[in-house]
């Protein structure tokens, strides 16, 4: 049915009822009508980038039916994208009340809002409820995973993990192709084992504290700009770099294979301090002042929460205001401009007064980055692989945290990385970058 036809349909059943004088039901269906318009314009302003405008629409969408559970389950989503977990989880108790634990939807996205806000007993509670509807829920599974990594609880929270294959097409695909079984706790002694990384370059760092526990020939298949790296700091495993990240690779010859985020899963390990610091060779030779500091203000693009954890690179401006510091910059490989929930944003605009330093051309994969790090005093990242490997390095690493932090950092930081001091955004990313400054 056409648009026109529907609002002729909609017309016709209010007249019609007027005509019957039922009045206050032509009433409720028009405000019904209404808000149900007025929340999927919100939800089409949010999909086209525009989430003011969306959020305008559904709270004139309340003013009309402040009963609307629709309109409360929607703003919990919209409210995560501005990083206000406390609104989201006041609209998601709402939202819950008004289906009376009933529906899967709003017990789901409540539970996030919880464990967004920290309250993580509270968000179990409300994705087992939400559970009972859809028991092999992927996403559902995953977060009940990751809030018990979050508490600490790495035996329990290691087998809910194991869901991110069915949230990734291309991780299920890369982990179906062997002809060889999955490694699950089998004997490995002169056996072959392929590791593989279906996640990103800071997980192939996070999760190489787990190498020393295997007594087997191992096979790494990762990206190829983490290849040398690897290759060079662990001789004794064999690296096959990935060249296409976005298509599964062929199969490997093998006795066993295991991805490279679930092997704590069957080692039977919790997460420990990296006490073996990553190294190379042929140091980049820099001038300058005695004081270096290296700054990373975003990470991959794709990542779906990217909105939360980069940072435009002009906030980073009291650094370049330190006297004796020479400071880098060791982002590097990805555009600067970004599609987040209100438009597109250019995290490289207004630098131009910002005496930036660069390494140049030398940065060309995670081993040449490594070099560059390897020559500095302090490097200052947001969430992502240039922190795990500064860190990995031994370095001075502060890690800026958006308010919405992965499962790594909820407990202490420094039983991850030994010299790595977090700072989590609490009002804006301003203050963040200042009071990383008394660290320097």
């Amino acid at each position: 049915m056409q648009n026109a036809e529907i609002l002729h349909q909609i017309d016709s059943n209010i007249n019609s009822l007027i005509a019957q004088k039922n009045l206050d039901e032509a009433i409720q269906l028009s405000m019904a009508y209404a808000v149900s318009s007025l929340v999927n314009l919100g939800r089409a302003y949010v999909n086209n980038l525009n989430a003011a405008k969306g959020l305008h629409c559904y709270k004139k969408a309340l003013e009309l039916d402040p009963e609307s559970w629709v309109a409360h389950n929607d703003l919990i989503g919209v409210y995560i994208n501005y990083e206000d977990y406390q609104a989201a989880t006041k609209h998601g108790k709402k939202a819950v009340e008004l289906t009376n634990k009933e529906n899967f939807l709003p017990l789901y996205n409540y539970a996030l809002a919880l464990s967004l806000n920290g309250n993580i007993d509270e968000s179990q509670e409300y994705y087992y409820l939400a559970k009972k509807f859809s028991p092999e829920h992927p996403l559902l599974n995953m977060n009940i995973g990751t809030n018990l990594l979050k508490s600490g609880n790495y035996t329990e929270g290691w087998k809910f993990y194991e869901y991110r294959f069915m949230t990734d097409k291309l991780s299920m695909q890369m982990r179906n192709r062997f002809d060889a079984p999955e490694w699950t706790g089998q004997d490995l002694k002169n056996k072959h084992l392929v590791i593989y990384n279906e996640q990103g370059i800071g997980d192939i760092i996070f999760f190489s504290r787990f190498f020393k526990y295997l007594d087997a020939e191992v096979t790494l298949e990762c990206q190829d700009i983490a290849a040398t790296l690897i290759q060079e700091n662990f001789p004794n495993i064999k690296v096959v770099p990935r060249t296409n990240n976005d298509k599964c690779p062929e199969k490997l010859d093998c006795d066993y294979h295991i991805s490279l985020c679930s092997l704590p899963r069957v080692l039977g390990k919790d997460v420990f301090c990296f006490n073996e610091k990553f190294t190379v060779k042929n140091k980049v030779e820099i001038d300058g002042f005695s004081k270096k500091v290296g700054f990373c203000f975003a990470g991959n693009p794709s990542h779906t929460r990217d909105h939360t954890r980069s940072i435009p690179a002009k906030l980073f401006k009291p650094l370049f205001d330190l006297e004796n510091v020479d400071v880098y910059n060791l982002y590097n490989g990805f555009s600067a401009l970004r599609n987040w929930p209100d438009g597109e944003v250019d995290l490289i605009a207004e630098t131009d007064n910002m005496n930036i330093k660069n390494f140049g051309k030398h940065i060309v994969d995670f081993y040449s980055l490594a070099q560059a790090i390897d020559v500095l005093d302090v490097v200052v990242s947001v969430d992502t692989a240039v922190a795990h490997l500064a860190a990995a390095m031994g370095k001075k690493t502060i890690i800026l945290l958006g308010k919405e932090m992965d499962w790594r950092w909820h407990n202490n930081p420094n039983a991850l990385y030994p010299n790595i001091h977090v700072i989590r955004k609490n009002k804006s990313w301003h203050s963040s970058v200042t009071n990383c400054i008394d660290l320097i």
